[in-house]
């Protein structure tokens, strides 16, 4: 199902990562807003520390990204990540907390969907 920039639309999950003992520092996206014909709009990463961060193109470029932080979490302890489309803004929820909202209507060239998983980097 892909759907624009100016409707409603979310994904939400209960996680659970643990440790990523990775000298190399490797991270994992387990949450997107992937597009039909462009970049993701959104990644969200998992690092080693129990950091989790947002990756967000800041243009229709899709050349840029900011990278704020949702939340820490501790070891195998479970977190829940929800991400909103709501009209043209991005809502990013970490732990039912409201953390990020960006106006993301330049993105409304591109089709979209959401996937999850485990996709190391």
């Amino acid at each position: 199902y892909n759907w624009p920039i100016d409707s409603y639309n979310y994904v939400e999950g209960v996680y659970r990562v643990g440790e990523l003992d990775d000298p190399d520092g490797r991270k994992v996206i387990i949450q997107q807003i992937h597009a039909y014909d462009a970049p993701p709009l959104v990644k969200i990463q998992y690092q080693s520390g129990g950091k989790v961060y947002a990756l967000i193109k800041t243009d229709a470029s899709g050349d840029t990204d900011e990278k704020p932080l949702l939340g820490t979490v501790d070891g195998n302890e479970t977190f829940v990540l929800k991400t909103t489309i709501d009209y043209g803004y991005l809502k990013l929820y970490f732990n039912d907390e409201l953390v990020v909202t960006r106006d993301v209507s330049f993105w409304s060239n591109y089709s979209n969907y959401f996937k999850a998983g485990n996709y190391m980097q």
